[in-house]
């Protein structure tokens, strides 16, 4: 890792003989993976006002955005870095702990969640295991708490749903047993998380390769239970995931409304533990209503089903209602991943209340009954006729007093 990171990783060692920063987590073992490396985080063992007054001597900028557990946030050529002073936790209250700053890497080590969490790099690319089982789970493919599991989750409950995120995505075999009896143990504990903390989780569950069966182990471990819906089925959602995947169109909220049963009123129990915002609420409904009116897979029923519900909407539900028809509609339906790479354009109905007004008719609820009596042909006519033939028939509607009475 090089450029902006390497540089700040420079200043916070400022020439000494030992590393005094290092890269830590995510970034390391995604790199030894060799797959995408996103957020970059690093560990000091400088304390976080040293940590600031070193960068900001440089001119990068800091923000303490985690001070009360040693974390700031650098902002250098364009990029965020998190940058955590080398700690211990003497108590641990969910999310926040009281902690005591540290130079002894070992220690910092200790207090992690995964054993593969605890692996450290510096910028040559030299990887720093201070467990001393970090690359070893790593390379097993094993998600392995750190120390007792069951202390590390009560230090915070949500280790459990990240434990089950990180073996869908980095685990291999079968679970680790002791990891899933001291989640199955801490279970009810998960629904005294925030909704803010599960919905984070969860959604990063739901984008996993393989979430159906993840979610197959969380449930078997008895955690949230009641989040699926009785109508939920498990292949729906694995065949779904795939073929989302080949075209490259992953709608982590269209994975949930299958949990959900594809049942609206199966929404104020998705959110006793999420949240949403307006806009995800109103993409779950769009979702959910596509897959309710979408006819069949053909270009004319893609179209009519657009119109109503646009583009990302319908098609989730193209994928879904192909998944749900089963391998022949797969087979029969080959140019699905051309639909999903190049949509065709949704229709624009042509006509406007202005439109009417310019033929006299006046503002009030005729305007609305006469336009939508021609939106309903025009949508019959496969969207076909143009904004003249419309307005011919808008003439006439005008004209015989059609539409206006309803």
């Amino acid at each position: 890792m090089q450029g902006a990171a390497a540089s700040v990783l420079a200043l916070l060692d400022d020439g000494a003989d030992t590393p005094q920063a290092l890269f830590v987590g995510g970034c390391v073992r995604n790199a030894l993976l060799d797959v995408d490396v996103g957020d970059v985080d690093i560990a000091t063992a400088h304390e976080p006002d040293k940590t600031a007054d070193i960068l900001n001597r440089a001119g990068i900028k800091t923000v303490p955005t985690g001070i009360a557990h040693g974390t700031i946030t650098a902002l250098c050529a364009g990029r965020t870095f998190e940058i955590t002073s080398l700690r211990a936790d003497i108590e641990t209250f969910g999310r926040h702990a009281v902690v005591s700053y540290t130079k002894d890497w070992k220690v910092d080590a200790q207090r992690r969640d995964f054993t593969i969490n605890t692996l450290l790099a510096d910028a040559a690319g030299n990887v720093y295991d201070p467990l001393g089982q970090g690359l070893d789970d790593l390379d097993a493919r094993r998600v392995v708490f750190v120390g007792d599991p069951a202390r590390r989750i009560a230090e915070d409950y949500l280790r459990i749903l990240r434990f089950f995120r990180f073996y869908g995505y980095y685990g291999q075999g079968a679970p680790d047993p002791a990891a899933i009896d001291a989640c199955r143990a801490a279970a009810t504990q998960v629904r005294s998380l925030s909704r803010e903390r599960i919905t984070q989780e969860w959604l990063k569950i739901l984008a996993l390769s393989d979430a159906e069966a993840v979610l197959s182990l969380v449930f078997s471990c008895d955690i949230l239970t009641d989040l699926p819906h009785g109508a939920y089925r498990p292949d729906i959602l694995k065949a779904l995931a795939g073929i989302q995947e080949t075209c490259d169109r992953i709608d982590c909220l269209m994975r949930l409304c299958v949990i959900a049963g594809m049942d609206s009123g199966h929404i104020p129990v998705l959110e006793r533990y999420m949240v949403f915002s307006r806009a995800r609420t109103a993409h779950i409904r769009s979702l959910m209503a596509a897959c309710r009116d979408l006819r069949g897979l053909s270009g004319k029923d893609y179209r009519l089903c657009a119109y109503h519900y646009g583009h990302d909407a319908t098609l989730q539900a193209f994928l879904f209602k192909i998944v749900i028809q089963g391998d022949k509609a797969v087979d029969s339906c080959a140019d699905y991943q051309a639909l999903a790479a190049h949509p065709p354009d949704i229709p624009v109905f042509p006509l406007n209340g202005r439109d009417l007004a310019a033929l006299g008719v006046p503002q009030g609820k005729d305007v609305g009954r006469i336009l939508k009596n021609i939106e309903q042909w025009w949508i019959e006519n496969d969207f076909n006729p143009g904004r003249d033939a419309c307005l011919t028939r808008a003439e006439s509607l005008v004209q015989e007093g059609s539409g206006i009475q309803g």
